[in-house]
């Protein structure tokens, strides 16, 4: 019986900002990996653990939870910075063999992470696989924000009116 199972990570970070290591139950893992890199990096543990668990700070706004067990199911999650982590709602998204994936919202940026995880072939161990990016994120307006607007243009259409007139009547 093995007393240890190990799990080879690759974690690549396009998210505009670095990841920084804020817990883990693995003294191994990337404490930081800078944007636009892929860390790897090896972490074993006693075969009578039942999970793994890294969550990542993403700049000063957001934290990424990455959670498997040694069984291959993974799920992952973002929260913002101040929310309180509901580990209770990632144990609960686990994935058997699948891939895990999670979208948020934050500032002007719309994150997008996943992990994958499966065996490693001929071995005691397993292969988990993360990335995390971000993409502009351009809201669509909303009703309030297309009055505003709308109020806005007819001042202004009122008051080019206004002056021309005024400049007829004042020449």
């Amino acid at each position: 019986m093995a007393t240890t199972i190990t799990t080879e990570c690759t974690i690549t970070n396009d998210a505009g900002h670095n990841l920084v290591l804020s817990l883990s139950n693995y003294e191994t893992a990337a404490e930081t990996i800078k944007n636009a890199e892929t860390a790897t990096f090896t972490l074993t543990m006693p075969a009578i653990y039942m999970n793994g668990a890294l969550v990542y700070e993403v700049g000063s706004s957001l934290r990424w939870i990455i959670f498997w067990t040694t069984d291959n199911q993974v799920s992952i999650k973002m929260f913002k910075i101040n929310d309180p982590l509901d580990l209770e709602q990632v144990g609960n998204n686990l994935i058997y063999h699948h891939k895990s994936e999670n979208r948020i919202i934050s500032g002007d940026f719309q994150y997008t992470a996943w992990a994958s995880i499966e065996s490693q072939p001929n071995s005691n161990g397993q292969v988990l696989t993360a990335n995390i990016y971000a993409t502009a994120h351009n809201p669509r307006p909303t009703l309030p924000m297309v009055i505003r607007m709308g109020t806005i243009f007819i001042f202004f259409y009122i008051l080019i009116i206004l002056q021309s007139k005024y400049d007829e009547i004042y020449k």
